[in-house]
């Protein structure tokens, strides 16, 4: 059940600080799961009034936009749609993984930004970003090509995905745009300052990945095993030494939630809106129950002392 002070803070935010995440909706690479419990917590959202979602060309390749064109039909010129291209596949299905290419060309950006407003039934998309560098084009020239599809009439808002961010703010006094989204959660903490730096010169900063594919709900261990088709199998992040280094932060995590009297997932949720920096995040669904823990997350109390502390304790694990 939705907390009523997390209703009221919903109610009277012009933009969630919510958003939710869509690629899911595709329905690979996270594993087994059923998409139509996804489907089932963003009609929630978009019940409680949620209106801001965060999709991309490439999720399920295509798919992912498709269906949430499809859930927000009765709203849908209401809704804040973040959607990302630069990633592209070759149509020929076979038994492998398919190969992803980036490719910010102007042609590249133009195909996917079409392609987007076909799969979302929209005349404008109402923020497109471009989704990671692709090694051949510079950002000014990306920033050019965002400009173009904002000047035809194909875009709102423009704004980068996973670019670098002491690029993107030497840029933003001559070159500025409007959103910038990267990662960001208590095992993930490097572009705090940065993300300020943004904010304070303009920058919207969505980020993603709070609850670090799902390693901060505590649910996971070093012995855990993930399948082939669940991407964390592979990830840094979950392997190796940097596996190692983030469970240990983990643990820390747990220790002070439990010292707090919250879960784990409220206490990696709220702390990141109580570093001092003007973000958004991006959470990812797979229930309505995991929707509203998210949610209800922003309405947990937690002294500005206990999270000095956990940021000091997590700094040492470094």
């Amino acid at each position: 059940m939705l907390s009523k002070d997390s209703l009221s803070l919903l109610n009277n935010m012009e933009n969630s600080k919510i958003i939710i995440g869509t690629e899911q909706l595709g329905g690979v690479d996270w594993g087994e799961f059923d998409v139509s419990n996804i489907e089932n917590a963003i009609r929630y959202g978009l019940d409680i009034g949620l209106r801001s979602f965060d999709t991309a060309h490439v999720y399920g390749l295509g798919l992912s936009e498709k269906r949430l064109s499809k859930l927000i039909e009765p709203v849908r010129h209401e809704c804040e749609i973040i959607t990302k291209v630069g990633l592209l596949w070759n149509d020929k299905q076979g038994p492998e993984r398919l190969s992803i290419e980036k490719d910010l060309s102007y042609a590249s950006m133009l195909k996917g930004a079409q392609e987007s407003l076909k799969n979302l039934n929209l005349d404008r998309i109402p923020v497109l970003l471009a989704h990671w560098p692709d090694g051949k084009n510079p950002t000014e020239q990306v920033i050019e090509n965002l400009y173009k599809l904002k000047e035809s009439g194909l875009v709102d808002k423009i704004g980068l995905s996973n670019f670098d961010v002491n690029e993107v703010l030497l840029l933003q006094d001559t070159m500025p745009i409007d959103y910038y989204q990267g990662s960001f959660s208590l095992l993930d903490l490097l572009n705090l300052e940065n993300y300020k730096d943004m904010s304070y010169n303009g920058i919207n900063v969505i980020t993603y990945g709070p609850l670090y594919h799902g390693m901060l709900t505590g649910k996971y261990s070093q012995k855990s095993v993930f399948q082939k088709s669940d991407r964390r199998h592979r990830l840094d992040g979950f392997v190796g030494n940097q596996g190692r280094k983030n469970y240990l932060k983990v643990d820390i995590v747990k220790q002070y939630s439990t010292m707090l009297g919250c879960d784990i997932k409220e206490l990696a949720i709220k702390s990141l809106y109580m570093l001092g920096c003007e973000l958004r995040t991006v959470v990812g669904v797979k229930s309505k129950a995991q929707l509203q823990e998210n949610i209800n997350a922003l309405d947990v109390n937690i002294a500005d002392e206990a999270i000095l502390s956990l940021m000091k304790d997590l700094s040492e694990c470094n």
